[in-house]
C-alpha cells in the first residue's frame, strides 16, 4: 500500500515567472529547492497556476514541508548536481538530497512551455537489482507481452504461461495502492514477478499489468477529485478477466484473483462483481476501514524513533483527518488537506459504502487469506478479524507466516521497518507452494 505506507510523495503543478524562463531547468530546480528549504514558501506559491493555487496555499505548503522534515530529519545538502533527461516532450530534473535520516530524490518536471508541471520527493533508486528467485524455472515458462483494453485506457502487461500443456488455470494479480507497475516493484523487489515466475513454473498461468494510475498518471490528476477504487482498480480487473477468457491456452472456468494489500481489501468486491471466478487469494488485505490503518501505520512509524511533541501533533492531525474520512460529515466539497494522504473526498466517500468482511461473508467464491506475522502495514489484527468474520464459512482457508513481512519476504529482524523494502528479497517459496496447492485443489 505504497500511498499509505511508503515514503512521503508530493505532486504539485507550478508555473514559472519570466525570470525563471531565462534559467536553465537545472538552475531553476536548484533555486526552487533552496526556496523550499529556506521556508520561503511564498516564493513558491506565487508560481502556482490557478488550479494548484485553489488547493495549496502558503500555509498548506508549509505544513507539507514540516511533515517531510519531521519524517526524514532536517535537510543537509544536495549530494549531486542536478541530472536532466527528456520524456514525452518534457524535461525532468532530479537532485539527490540528503536529509538527516534518509536521502530523497527531488524531481521537477518542466513542460514544453518551460513551465514547471510537477514537483516530487521520491526515494532514491536502489543500488541493488532484482534477482530471479531460485524457484523460477525459466526454461519451463514463456512470457508474452499483452495489452488490456479497459474503456478508453490501454494497459500493457505480461502473460506468463507454462511452455507445455494447455487449458491452464490462470491468476490475475491485483495491485496494492499507488501507481504500481505490472511487477509491483518496490525498491529492488518485484513481488508480482516472483509470483508469476513461481506459479507458472508449477503449471499456473499468470496475468499482470501496469496499473491505470501508473500508465496514465497525468490523466488521473485531471480527474483526481472523482477518482475512487473503481477507477483505480476494480474496473480494470474486470477487463483483465475478460482478456483472460479470450486466451486460447486458458481454461475460462479456472480464473483466480490474487489481491495484495489494497488489492486484497478489494478482493471480496471483485469476487462479488465477477462471480464466475473460481477462487480468490487475499495477501495482506485489511479487514478494517482504510483510515483506521492509516492511523496505526502512522503511529507505528512515528514511534520507531524517539517520539516527540511534534510527532504527537502530526499524529493528532492524521487522526483528525481519518476520523473525518470515516464520518458522515465528509462531502464532495470537503477540502483534500482535511483528509488522509492528500486523497480527495470522493475516494473516501466511496470506501464508506464498502465493508470487505461483510461482502466476503456473503460470496460463494472460495477464499484463501494469507498474512505475514511481521507485517507492520497490515498487522495480524486484520488477519484475526478476517477469521472472526468468516468463521462460519467452510470454503475459506487461512495461513499465517511467522517470518514474513508485508511483501511476503523473510527477514530475521525482530521489528519490521520500511528499510526492509530497500533490501533485495523474493517472495518466500513456501508461499508460492501454498497458493499453488489452493489453486490446483480447485481444479479437480
Amino acid at each position: 500500500m505504497k500511498n499509505v505506507l511508503t515514503i512521503f510523495f508530493l505532486i504539485i503543478s507550478l508555473t514559472q515567472t519570466d525570470a525563471q524562463n531565462r534559467m536553465t531547468p537545472e538552475i531553476a530546480a536548484v533555486e526552487i529547492l533552496n526556496n523550499l528549504n529556506n521556508k520561503e514558501f511564498k516564493k513558491i506559491t506565487e508560481l502556482f497556476d490557478d488550479i494548484i493555487a485553489s488547493k495549496i496555499n502558503e500555509e498548506k505548503l508549509s505544513h507539507i514541508y514540516a511533515s517531510l522534515i519531521d519524517k526524514f530529519g532536517v535537510f543537509k545538502n544536495n549530494t549531486l548536481s542536478p541530472s536532466r533527461r527528456q520524456m514525452d516532450g518534457s524535461i525532468i530534473v532530479d537532485q539527490l538530497c540528503e536529509f538527516e535520516n534518509m536521502k530523497l530524490i527531488f524531481r521537477i518536471k518542466f513542460n514544453e512551455m518551460n513551465k514547471i508541471s510537477g514537483l516530487q520527493f521520491l526515494p532514491p533508486p536502489s543500488k541493488l537489482s532484482y534477482k530471479i528467485p531460485v524457484y523460477a524455472k525459466q526454461d519451463s515458462i514463456i512470457e508474452k507481452d499483452i495489452n488490456i483494453s479497459s474503456g478508453e485506457y490501454q494497459l500493457p502487461g505480461t502473460l506468463t504461461l507454462p511452455n507445455v500443456g494447455n487449458h491452464f488455470p490462470i491468476v490475475i494479480l491485483v495491485h496494492g495502492s499507488g501507481p504500481n507497475d505490472r511487477d509491483e516493484s518496490i525498491g529492488p523487489n518485484k513481488i508480482f514477478k516472483d509470483l508469476a515466475y513461481g506459479l507458472s513454473a508449477q503449471g499456473i498461468a499468470v496475468l499482470r499489468y501496469d496499473k491505470r494510475t501508473f500508465v496514465y498518471s497525468e490523466q488521473m490528476k485531471l480527474i483526481q477529485d472523482k477518482l475512487t477504487v473503481e477507477e483505480e482498480t476494480t474496473i480494470d480487473v474486470k477487463a483483465a478477466i475478460a482478456f483472460a477468457k479470450s486466451v486460447k491456452e486458458i481454461d475460462p472456468k479456472k480464473i483466480f484473483i490474487i489481491g495484495h494489500s489494497l488489492g486484497g481489501m478489494l478482493t471480496p468486491k471483485i469476487a462479488l462483481e465477477n462471480p464466475e471466478i473460481a477462487g480468490a487469494i487475499i495477501m495482506a488485505g485489511n479487514a478494517r476501514p482504510l483510515p483506521e490503518l492509516v492511523i496505526d501505520q502512522t503511529n507505528y512509524l512515528l514511534h520507531m524513533d524517539e517520539f516527540t511533541a511534534d510527532d504527537q501533533k502530526n499524529l493528532d492531525v492524521v487522526i483528525k483527518q481519518c476520523e473525518l474520512a470515516k464520518s458522515k460529515l465528509i462531502n464532495a466539497n470537503t477540502p483534500t488537506d482535511l483528509l488522509p494522504l492528500q486523497t480527495p473526498a470522493a475516494y473516501w466517500m466511496n470506501l464508506q459504502k464498502y465493508n470487505q468482511t461483510a461482502v466476503a461473508s456473503k460470496i460463494k467464491t472460495p477464499l484463501f487469506i494469507l498474512q505475514g506475522k511481521r507485517d507492520y502495514q497490515v498487522t495480524t489484527k486484520e488477519y484475526d478479524l478476517w477469521k472472526i468474520a468468516l468463521k462460519k464459512k467452510s470454503n475459506v482457508r487461512f495461513q499465517l507466516y511467522d517470518k514474513l513481512n508485508h511483501l511476503f519476504f523473510e527477514d530475521l529482524g525482530d521489528v519490521s521497518s520500511p528499510k526492509e523494502y530497500e533490501e533485495q528479497h523474493n517472495v518466500a517459496a513456501y508461499v508460492i507452494d501454498d497458493i499453488t496447492e489452493f489453486i490446483l485443489s480447485k481444479n479437480k
